[in-house]
């Protein structure tokens, strides 16, 4: 099973490569980290080293953007700036000298540290702090892939409707807790990175009766078409094994404040 330096070499590689990408931090999650390691999920997982080999690469400027009830787990999340300092690469384990700061380009959908991000389960965008939500996660078959779902199967289509735009799916089904009915603007990140800005009435309605459970009407012409293009990306992303955060910034004036965030931020799930 792997070590607390195996666990540092392979966060260590990561920080190369997404700096040979030029991106200003790095998001990562213990679960995901485990996982690609190998012997996560199972009886001989060894999460303590792995969440102790997370901490132990904190620099400063470093922020724990998820911290579970006992400071580890599997749902740990770290968030690392970029470049990596030269020093720490060199005193603990073996490896290439780290590369020369990178011009730092610019990518306005990015949570860099120009946008700003505070402490704790907070994250900040221009004027507007959201706070921590949850992780969405899909359910699960047995052997960890996502579940799919097919509801345009189990439509009576009397009327003969075609599929809408991504009424084909596939889909997936997942929840947020049920106690969040506050009018905002929510949004979704994977690595920091902005994905999806959206306003609501009621937030867990609104993934709970929408995003997270697409009935076999919206799958045709006429239905929800949002609902089914975010659960299909929600699907898409897990599947390849990314974590995505929900975040919520309460307001009456969501119309106004999506609509200046989804202006400035330009992510990749919002249609222009």
């Amino acid at each position: 099973m792997p070590s607390v330096d195996e666990f540092r070499f392979a966060i260590r590689s990561q920080f190369r490569e997404a700096e040979e990408r030029g991106l200003p931090h790095l998001e990562i999650n213990s679960g995901q980290l485990h996982r690609k390691l190998g012997g996560y999920p199972g009886p001989k997982a060894q999460m303590p080293s792995c969440w102790r080999a997370m901490y132990n690469e904190q620099q400063a400027g470093d922020e724990i953007i998820f911290r579970p009830p006992k400071g580890n787990g599997a749902s740990l999340t770290i968030c690392y700036r970029l470049p990596r300092s030269e020093i720490a690469v060199h005193t603990r384990v073996k490896m290439t000298v780290a590369k020369a700061p990178q011009p730092e380009r610019s990518v306005v959908n990015v949570v860099s540290p120009a946008i700003g991000r505070g402490s704790g389960c907070r994250l900040h965008l221009a004027s507007y702090g959201f706070d921590f939500i949850c992780e969405i996660k899909p359910e699960k078959n047995s052997d960890g892939s996502v579940t799919q779902f097919m509801p345009q199967y189990r439509y009576e289509n009397f009327a003969n409707l075609p599929l809408n735009k991504y009424g084909l799916g596939p889909f997936c089904k997942f929840q947020i807790p049920d106690n969040n009915e506050s009018r905002g603007v929510y949004i979704v990140t994977i690595h920091g990175k902005v994905q999806y800005v959206g306003e609501c009435e009621n937030l867990s309605s609104r993934f709970n009766m929408g995003y997270g459970n697409i009935s076999p009407r919206n799958c045709f012409k006429g239905g929800q078409e949002t609902n089914c293009r975010l659960n299909n990306l929600v699907y898409r992303a897990t599947a390849a094994d990314e974590t995505i955060l929900l975040w919520f910034y309460h307001t009456m004036d969501n119309k106004k404040v999506e609509a200046e965030l989804r202006r400035t931020l330009m992510a990749p799930w919002n249609r222009v």
